[in-house]
């Protein structure tokens, strides 16, 4: 079976995403949290699903919301803003 799709316990969830087991047990029961397994009372995770759930949170920066569409590649011109022909401050002249 591939590492990705053997199930983990809690504790191996928290240790790889530096979380604590508490709060893996807090978004289980609010939600908002990687999916789960409950087999019999007995909670796992599927790393796959850990991974998926960790790199939709990925951030460029504090002000990213993670709703915006995906960023420009480095050294994409296009929609560089200090390539702006109508200048810094927008009167069509460069300062």
């Amino acid at each position: 079976m591939d590492e990705n799709t053997q199930f983990i316990s809690t504790k191996r969830v928290a240790e790889y995403l530096g979380l604590s087991p508490r709060t893996l047990e807090s978004y289980r029961s609010r939600g908002g949290g990687p999916p789960y397994y409950d087999l019999e009372g007995v909670v796992r995770y599927l790393l796959s699903d850990v991974i998926k759930w960790a790199s939709k949170r990925r951030r460029h920066s504090t002000s990213d919301d993670g709703l915006q569409g995906p960023t420009p590649k480095d050294g994409d011109e296009e929609n560089d803003e200090d390539d702006d022909e109508d200048g810094a401050d927008g009167s069509g002249r460069d300062r």
